[in-house]
This record gives structure tokens, sequence and C-alpha cells, in this order.
């Protein structure tokens, strides 16, 4: 149930950001993301300094991935 209401709160907050310009991600960085997905958001943001939270959030959501230790 958590992670449904997780799901929710970042497609609401993607659709409210639709007209800004994505980040794009490298392979590298998709592969960190894949690898280190049962981590938080902060903990990847470290990983991933050029990206923002949302970013990797909307990015995570793409691949099917469960980011966020959710």
């Amino acid at each position: 149930m958590q992670s449904a209401a997780w799901l929710l709160t970042a497609l609401v907050a993607m659709s409210a950001t639709t007209s800004l310009a994505k980040a794009p991600f490298t392979y590298g960085e998709e592969c960190v993301l894949r690898q280190n997905q049962g981590n938080t958001i902060e903990m990847l943001q470290r990983q991933l300094r050029t990206k923002s939270a949302l970013d990797i959030r909307r990015k995570c959501i793409e691949l099917g991935l469960n980011c966020g230790g959710a």
C-alpha cells in the first residue's frame, strides 16, 4: 500500500512538471539505479550528483524499478 501511495505521489508530481525538460540519464546512471534500487532517493542522489530527486524518481518509474527503499 505504501508503494502504491509513493507511486501515485510521484505520478502527480511528474504530471505537474511535464513542461520542464527532463535530464537525460546515461547508461551508466541507469545501471546505478538498477544496482542500488533498494537505497533511498537521497542516497541515490548522492551517487548521481547531477540529478534531482524528482529526476531520479521519474527515471525509476520509467524503468519499472522500486527505488526509494519502499
